[in-house]
Order: C-alpha cells, then sequence, then structure tokens
C-alpha cells in the first residue's frame, strides 16, 4: 500500500488487447495516412501547377506537426485522459483532412493537411501508445510490436487503395 491505495498491476491481456487493437488502428490512421500523402504529389502539382519542392512541403508539414506537438498530445492525456485526447485529435485531424478537399490554394493546403490533421494526429498518436504500457508488463513488447506494425501493415494496404481511389474520384474525392 502507498499512501492508503492499493497498487494494481497490468493485467497482461484481456481489455489490453483492445487497447492494443485501437493502438494499431490509430498508427494506421496517423503514420500510413501520413506515409501515403506522398502518393497525393503528383495530384497537387498538376491541379496548383507548383513543382515538387513546393508540394514536398505539405508531406513534411504534417510529419513535422506530428512530431513536434507529440508533447501537446502527452499533455493532453495527462491532463484530462488518453481517451479525450485521441477523440479530440481524431475530430481535428478528421476536419483538418475534410478542410483540405476543398483548398483553392496550395498555401491553405499547406495549412489544412499539414498544420491541422498534424496536430490532430500528434493528439492520437502520443496518448494511444502511451496507453498500451498501462495494460501489459510481462507482454509489454509483443503489445508494443503489434499496435506499431499499424504503420507498416497500414501503408502496405492503404498505398494501392488510396492510388485507386484517386483514379476513381481524383484527389479531391
Amino acid at each position: 500500500m502507498v499512501d492508503g491505495k492499493r497498487r494494481v498491476s497490468p493485467p497482461d491481456g484481456g481489455w489490453g488487447w483492445v487497447i492494443v487493437g485501437c493502438c494499431f488502428m490509430v498508427t494506421v490512421c496517423t503514420r500510413a495516412v501520413t506515409r501515403c500523402i506522398s502518393i497525393f504529389f503528383v495530384e497537387f502539382q498538376a491541379h496548383f501547377g507548383a513543382d515538387y519542392s513546393a508540394t514536398a512541403w505539405i508531406h513534411s508539414l504534417v510529419d513535422c506537426t506530428t512530431m513536434l506537438c507529440a508533447p501537446v498530445g502527452s499533455l493532453v492525456g495527462n491532463r484530462w485522459s488518453c481517451r479525450v485526447a485521441v477523440m479530440f485529435g481524431g475530430l481535428l485531424s478528421s476536419c483538418g483532412l475534410l478542410l483540405s478537399s476543398f483548398t483553392t490554394s496550395l498555401e491553405l493546403l499547406y495549412f489544412s493537411l499539414g498544420v491541422l490533421t498534424g496536430l490532430g494526429f500528434a493528439l492520437c498518436y502520443t496518448p494511444a501508445i502511451a496507453m498500451v504500457g498501462c495494460y501489459f508488463r510481462h507482454r509489454k513488447a509483443l503489445a508494443y510490436g503489434i499496435a506499431m506494425s499499424g504503420s507498416g501493415i497500414g501503408t502496405f494496404v492503404l498505398a494501392p487503395a488510396v492510388q485507386l481511389l484517386i483514379e476513381l474520384y481524383s484527389w479531391r474525392g
């Protein structure tokens, strides 16, 4: 007992595997989507009449904002809860992605897709990873391995799907 409270060890399973599955999906939605943004480069160049370096800023801003704002996700998760941080991040990144489909200039795309979506991803990514550690002690490496594999598996699945969707509906669809 510590200060009259009993310490409970992580359960190493049960509900923790649901958390691992959810973290897997968060890494698919954040890291895999971020990697698939480069598929849109040719479409952005053609639509906005921009060169490669101008369109490359979009991917750079998403990735940079996600990683630089990761401590913000941690702060929100500690202040309220990881659930609130992930839900708010999902809402923010969804708004950023939706707003991106209506942009009329590359600069607006920098903000909507680069900054707004990147901030939403940051609010999702860090708390989701932190939650896995709360539910595992002995099988922590396995749990983290499964959760983080969402990045690679998601990229493997999303890349051809995104290419097909671009061909069917254009980049705005």
